[in-house]
């Protein structure tokens, strides 16, 4: 299992998440933020590589300056505003036995459906100016990370060569957007 690259606590400090809520349910949505945000942003090895040197305690040290930067000034609240986004629905909702239920506190005036989704699409506003920040920063320093540059795989589909390698993707003079998409070629 891949470790989170944020702690609930982190959430608690950084956000207007209340600590009575369960780490179970946040933890879930932190997993969700980095798999479908984060990867698809920064490539499966980079975040493996940020990833391992955030478990060994290395991310301080002196060869690990853009790795560090790239988490603190980036990641991080990429991954905090993500994760807020994605918890709104888990938090306020449950499945269980008797079916899916709405949470609802006598101490508390339940939002309604249109305010929710309001404040849930400014916290996805959020979320995707960060990530775009982020992939902007990458994009200006793509020589910084080796990772970027490695080919996870070439796959033939119908006639077209699908790559991850922005190598290529910089011989043929697209930008780095167009690797962090995939895009297909002619071979």
């Amino acid at each position: 299992m891949k470790p989170l690259l944020i702690g609930i606590d982190d959430l608690y400090n950084h956000t207007e998440l209340l600590e009575n809520v369960d780490a179970k349910l946040i933890s879930a949505s932190i997993r969700r933020a980095q798999d479908l945000y984060i990867e698809p942003v920064v490539g499966t090895k980079l975040l493996k590589k940020v990833s391992d040197l955030i478990v060994n305690q290395e991310l301080d040290l002196s060869g690990n300056t853009f790795y560090k930067e790239l988490y603190d000034d980036y990641m991080f609240i990429s991954l905090i505003e993500t994760t807020l986004y994605l918890s709104f629905d888990s938090i306020s909702v449950r499945i269980g036995q008797n079916g899916v239920v709405i949470l609802n506190s006598e101490n508390n005036t339940p939002m309604s459906k249109n305010e929710l989704n309001e404040l849930k699409q400014q916290r996805f506003e959020y979320s995707k100016h960060y990530l775009e920040k982020m992939r902007d920063y990458l994009s200006w320093n793509y020589s910084k990370f080796p990772e970027l540059g490695q080919s996870l795989e070439t796959q033939e589909e119908g006639g077209l060569k699908k790559t991850q390698s922005l190598i290529y993707f910089r011989k043929k003079g697209y930008d780095y957007r167009d690797y962090l998409c995939y895009r297909y070629y002619k071979n």
